[in-house]
């Protein structure tokens, strides 16, 4: 049986930029194998990030910028720069071949198609089970099997933002190809938050995107009816066909996640608590996080636990988040009463935990007063009344409620 230095259990995002990173910084003798069910060679999510310098991911995978913003609700809409920023998407199927590319340079990778059936370790070491037999490495990065829960003494959140796309092509003229639609609230919020994004590639080509942040997922024909009738009020009499779909979901919660689950089995990616818990953007996270974990393993130090927010953020995120899963219709008349009374630039330096406590004022002076001091007030007293007894770990699955071909996105695509 063969042993590798590294296995890499998953084949997405924060698999293959571990694994190129290994490449990069390990001897030629050190090993790698990347395991993943799918072949990746279509598009099956669609990632989104914004940056102020140069890229961080090269222009052949990229497959649109934007140097526009608009924001739409029933009460107003707002469209500017968003300069030094530029906003741009990566479809998975550009990555994946960018990254299989690159790999394909260092004959010491090697790449397995099969469903993996567990991840364990004992005396001999860890291991992968798949299709039913045993492949051990020295250390394996788990990206795709739930992780344990680390216990928090503080009140604690979970929801899903889920979203369901369709790319689609219009028989006219119909976008702003300069202007990507972030954040659409003209739907029926009915008991959660609900909006729409509109990503247009040209003036006849988009990606439409209906996103709930809500406890439970929607069943199928709910997004197909939401899109049907948001096309049909936003863009009336307009022909389109859809060529593509994609749908998904990611994590919104203030849980922390164990970086390793067992003493040679690490978490990465989602699954290691990369997320932003009230964004679900992830993706430039994970470049740099992928970084961080190959020079850490290569030089022998301990991988560190997974992202942590300044203390502030972390707070600002749990009241968010007991807002939306408490009361997630007031989702709306927070999101417009933010982008009315901030510029969109500043918008994008606080969800990057990049502001000073002045701008923050700034942004929280114009938001509604009575959900945020409800929720604050949850913060003061949930410590008081919560037992000492420290809780047992647990298990959550990411793609529980998805079948294995629709497994979450480790970004959703805005």
């Amino acid at each position: 049986m063969r042993t590798f230095t590294y296995i890499i259990a998953g084949g997405g995002c924060a698999g293959l930029s571990v694994a190129l990173h290994l490449a990069k910084l390990s001897p030629a003798s050190a090993s790698i194998l990347i395991i993943d069910q799918d072949t990746k060679t279509t598009n099956d999510r669609t990632w989104c990030f914004w940056h102020a310098d140069n890229s961080p991911v090269p222009e052949s995978a990229i497959s649109k910028s934007w140097s526009n913003l608009s924001f739409s609700s029933n009460s107003f809409s707002s469209q500017s720069s968003i300069a030094p920023y530029t906003y741009s998407m990566v479809r998975s199927a550009d990555w994946y071949e960018h990254m299989h590319q690159e790999l394909g340079a260092f004959p010491q990778v090697t790449f397995l198609q099969g469903r993996i059936e567990a991840i364990e370790e004992d005396v001999l070491g860890p291991f992968v089970m798949v299709g039913g037999d045993i492949v051990r490495g020295r250390t394996i990065l788990n990206s795709c099997k739930p992780a344990p829960i680390r216990s928090l003494r503080k009140p604690t959140y979970h929801l899903w933002q889920h979203f369901k796309g369709w790319w689609i092509e219009t028989g006219e003229d119909t976008f702003d190809p300069e202007t990507a639609r972030l954040m659409d609230f003209r739907t029926q919020q009915k008991d959660s938050t609900r909006f729409f994004y509109v990503l247009p590639i040209n003036p006849r080509k988009a990606l439409v995107e209906y996103t709930v942040f809500s406890g439970e997922l929607l069943e199928d024909g709910a997004y197909d009816r939401a899109f049907h009738e948001y096309m049909e009020q936003q863009f009336p009499g307009i022909s389109y066909s859809v060529m593509e779909e994609e749908k998904g979901k990611i994590p919104m919660t203030n849980r922390t996640y164990r970086r390793y689950t067992q003493a040679n089995i690490i978490n990465i990616g989602t699954v290691g608590g990369i997320v932003k818990p009230t964004t679900g953007y992830a993706f430039l996270r994970i470049l740099a996080e992928s970084k961080q974990i190959a020079h850490n393993l290569v030089s022998g130090k301990r991988v560190a636990e997974g992202h942590t927010s300044a203390s502030r953020f972390a707070f600002y995120d749990r009241l968010l988040l007991h807002i939306l899963q408490g009361e997630g219709w007031l989702g709306k008349g927070i999101f417009s009463a933010l982008f009315r009374s901030n510029p969109m630039r500043r918008i994008l330096k606080f969800l990057d935990e990049d502001t000073s406590w002045n701008q923050e004022l700034l942004i929280f002076a114009r938001l509604p007063k009575k959900p945020f001091l409800q929720a604050l007030w949850r913060q003061l007293i949930y410590p008081l009344r919560q037992s000492k007894r420290p809780q047992a770990d647990s298990l959550w699955n990411p793609t529980s409620k998805l079948p294995n071909s629709q497994r979450i996105a480790t970004d959703i695509s805005h």
